[in-house]
């Protein structure tokens, strides 16, 4: 049987989490949520405790947690940091970027970045999507073509989280466009100040507005082999990899930012009275919270046996992950509809925290492969 108590140091790590979050996260995030502005103040506070590195071993600067006290400490910041951009920003800089390095880097990559990864020095941005190439992960156009001991990249990727302030990228490229995805894509670890990339200023989006979004051109820019994470064509397996980790981990933020929004939900809901009497006593008020509690139970049981047989290094993985993030993406999207209705043209104004989950939510659907993907990988498990 699987036991899904937290230990005695994973609840000190969850308590330590939310208490820093609360008191050094939360400033002003409707300001800059409005006005779209990475919040690296922060960002560098969350550098300090290794936010950015919980599972890089402390060898290379990281806290050297496993996946599922990684789940744990993310939960807790979902839970306690109000600003859903950063939340992503962090997801997406360890889980796609910092991971890959430290499964695939070389020694000399790993000494160099991780460092400066986990303590938030660098921010680091996963560029794999393409104009055309977004879901369709095996038609890459961005070209890496070898002469000598060089590499020549030469391509646009486009709807990139953390481009516009990222000082890396973990950079997916065609090197044998005949074999394709299996085989035929590479990585390489590319410094943003290169001579010919070039970033754009962040796309205004609909949510995780304090997560800068942009496109990158690299135009005829030359790195050393030395900078290819892992082997040549080795790019499909260090992207699925990355996923998983990816896909499992992102949604333990989910199941923070969902208890956070239930207890918004009943402090609102014992609080608002008509007719003297709160509306935490009408029975489809009740039964909304009911039904958004849960949705979060079974998010929980979901995220932590994935991150469980993350750690096993499990055959079915893929599954897991894909399951988990279906399942709690939509369950976020569901609660923050409920939370909407309980909290009326409240829940609707830009200064209420509702609002802003709202908004976010809508992408959890989307990044790290769409859902209609996730139930497309676990179809193919089931031999459909």
């Amino acid at each position: 049987m699987i036991d899904f108590t937290f230990s005695d140091k994973q609840n000190k790590l969850y308590n330590s989490i939310v208490s820093f979050a609360k008191k050094e996260l939360n400033q002003d995030v409707i300001g800059r949520d409005k006005d779209q502005l990475f919040p690296s103040k922060e960002w560098k506070k969350c550098g300090l405790i290794k936010l950015q590195g919980l599972c890089i071993s402390k060898q290379y600067g990281g806290l050297g947690l496993n996946a599922v006290s990684s789940a744990v400490a993310l939960e807790a910041l979902g839970y306690g940091c109000k600003d859903g951009g950063l939340n992503f920003s962090i997801g997406a800089h360890l889980l796609a970027c910092v991971i890959p390095i430290y499964l695939y880097g070389s020694e000399e990559q790993k000494k160099y970045y991780l460092p400066k990864l986990c303590n938030g020095s660098f921010v680091a941005a996963n560029a794999i999507t393409e104009a055309e190439c977004g879901s369709d992960v095996f038609s890459l156009k961005l070209s890496a073509i070898k002469k000598n001991k060089n590499y020549t990249l030469n391509g646009t990727k486009k709807f990139i989280s953390n481009a516009p302030v990222a000082d890396i990228m973990v950079l997916y490229t065609s090197t044998n466009s005949d074999k394709g995805f299996y085989g035929g894509i590479s990585v390489f670890i590319i410094e943003s100040n290169l001579e010919g990339v070039t970033r754009s200023e962040h796309i205004d989006k609909m949510g995780l507005r304090t997560c800068m979004m942009g496109q990158i051109e690299l135009n005829n820019v030359t790195v050393k082999s030395s900078a290819m994470l892992g082997k040549e064509g080795a790019g499909s397996i260090i992207f699925m990899e990355s996923m998983n980790w990816e896909r499992i981990l992102l949604s333990a933020i989910h199941i923070g930012t969902i208890q956070r929004i239930i207890d918004l939900c009943i402090s609102y809901a014992t609080n608002r009275k008509i007719n003297n009497q709160a509306i935490s006593k009408k029975q489809i008020i009740a039964h909304r919270i009911v039904d958004m509690q849960l949705q979060l139970e079974a998010s929980k049981l979901m995220v932590y046996k994935a991150a469980i047989e993350l750690d096993r290094k499990s055959k079915q993985i893929t599954a897991f992950a894909a399951s988990t993030k279906l399942f709690v993406s939509e369950a976020l999207n569901n609660v923050c509809q409920l939370a909407q209705t309980i909290f009326g043209a409240n829940g609707y104004l830009t200064n209420n925290e509702i609002e802003r989950y709202t908004r976010d939510s809508i992408a959890a659907k989307t990044y790290s492969g769409t859902n209609d993907i996730q139930k497309n990988i676990i179809a193919s498990k089931l031999g459909l």
